[in-house]
């Protein structure tokens, strides 16, 4: 019988216990980021997903979505302005939705590939809790998709200044 992960860290927000974040980032053509992972585990192996990792001692869930997307993709980001933290039937992850604030992809050793996506054209296979927290950011955010242009238009008033 395998041993059950402890949290390493308590969330600030609603004292959830987190052991780890995903980033959900958006860059300003409103497309996602996503990579083919190469990690082992049954949930990700060979399926496109968002960068994340473990929380360090200290960080809240938006600074660990922060530096995994960093070190994982080469891409700097920050959350949007009423960022929300998603949970799925994953216990002790959550999703937080960034934005491209700049760098190039620079994939690390866990994907073998990586890019932007259009929210009407997901690459598959997908890892089925990433597809459904975008469908929770897009209801979040109040976004339309403009299947014509392949871009998803946000409401200026739900997110940061610097998105659009």
């Amino acid at each position: 019988m395998q041993k059950a992960i402890e949290p390493t860290h308590i969330t600030k927000q609603e004292n959830k216990p987190t052991h780890a974040v995903v980033g959900v980032v958006f860059n300003k053509e409103g497309k996602v980021l996503l990579g083919m992972s190469t990690l082992l585990d049954e949930l990700r192996k060979d399926k496109w997903c968002f960068p994340g990792g473990g929380h360090e001692k200290g960080e809240t869930e938006f600074q660990t979505a922060v530096r995994e997307t960093k070190e994982e993709t080469g891409i700097s980001t920050k959350p949007i302005n009423i960022a929300p933290i998603i949970d799925t039937d994953i216990p002790g992850i959550s999703f937080v939705v960034l934005m491209r604030t700049g760098g190039q992809i620079k994939m690390n050793e866990e994907f073998s590939d990586m890019d932007w996506f259009s929210i009407d054209q997901l690459p598959k296979p997908i890892v089925k809790q990433n597809k459904q927290v975008l469908t929770k950011v897009l209801k979040y955010l109040d976004k339309d998709i403009d299947e014509e242009r392949s871009i998803v238009r946000v409401k200026k008033n739900t997110i940061s200044k610097g998105f659009l």
